[in-house]
């Protein structure tokens, strides 16, 4: 892919209650001879030729480097995507890069609707390790797939993030399905609620009522730099998900770990913790 120039773009994600932003999601762009790319575009072309590796951990530093140089630092939140079937470690000369990065951003880890087809064992594999290391994790696209919904009560996500679908058609039996298993989940956990793809302020009304606290799209902030910002996010964020100092420089977020146990799927941040409960059906903070 060297004729690939791969940089990442920051889209805020807001309060609904207030618009105040608590984070950015870091979204890959690319670029070649043929124009721009868009990152599924990427993907499908590093996978034909053999290299999604060397384009994951291009996506990976391209992140780090621009949340590190706007200062999306703590207790603001980086939002990442990982590709779950990269098992290389990370090269050596961004060692230096993940330790600042690992001191100094507090990380939820998105699977996608990719991840979902992996092998079970290897993705929960990876979400412990995900955990070990003190991230978050996000289950993206909620309501796309409907394994998406089996899978809350096995990787128990902090973050839920409901596919931007749901907010931008009329309510019928499947969003209801799908608000009603998410809320359920929410209760339980304590798991934050975030809604995609929110584009007028229809969608934030319908976000809102479904439970979302959270949000993103093209009405709440397109992706572009990334800015400091002195909000707070939900206080479950902040405790599940803390910025640290690696054990191992440039260890892979998504190499299985060997010592992973089944009762490291469960968050070390309790599940109660105060002023996470359920978002109200009316604007609210978490």
């Amino acid at each position: 892919m060297a004729s690939l120039d791969v940089r990442s773009v920051f889209q805020p994600v807001v309060r609904l209650g207030t618009g105040e932003v608590v984070g950015y999601e870091a979204l890959a762009r690319g670029s070649s001879a043929d124009g721009p790319k868009a990152p599924g575009d990427l993907f499908a072309r590093a996978r034909a030729r053999g290299r999604v590796d060397e384009l994951e951990w291009a996506c990976r530093v391209a992140a780090a480097e621009g949340a590190l140089e706007a200062g999306v630092e703590a207790p603001l939140v980086l939002f990442a995507n990982v590709e779950p079937d990269v098992v290389t470690a990370a090269p050596s000369h961004v060692h230096p890069l993940l330790e600042r990065a690992g001191e100094r951003l507090r990380l939820v880890v998105e699977l996608t609707e990719r991840s979902l087809a992996w092998r079970p064992s290897e993705l929960l594999r990876l979400v412990a390790r995900v955990r070990e290391l003190g991230w978050a994790v996000a289950l993206d696209d909620v309501g796309q797939d409907p394994l998406a919904l089996a899978l809350l009560p096995v990787l128990q996500p902090e973050v839920v993030k409901l596919d931007l679908a749901l907010a931008r058609r009329r309510p019928d039996a499947l969003t209801a399905q799908v608000v009603a298993a998410v809320a359920a989940y929410a209760e339980r956990t304590g798991a934050v609620v975030v809604a995609e793809g929110l584009e007028t302020p229809e969608h934030v009304q319908q976000a809102l009522a479904m439970g979302a606290s959270l949000g993103q799209g093209y009405l709440l902030g397109r992706g572009g730099r990334a800015r400091s910002s002195a909000a707070r996010p939900p206080r479950r964020l902040l405790s599940c998900c803390r910025a640290r100092t690696p054990a191992r420089p440039g260890a892979a977020v998504s190499r299985s770990s060997r010592t992973a146990t089944s009762s490291a799927r469960r968050s070390r941040c309790s599940r109660r913790s105060a002023g996470t409960s359920r978002p109200r059906r009316s604007p609210a903070a978490p």
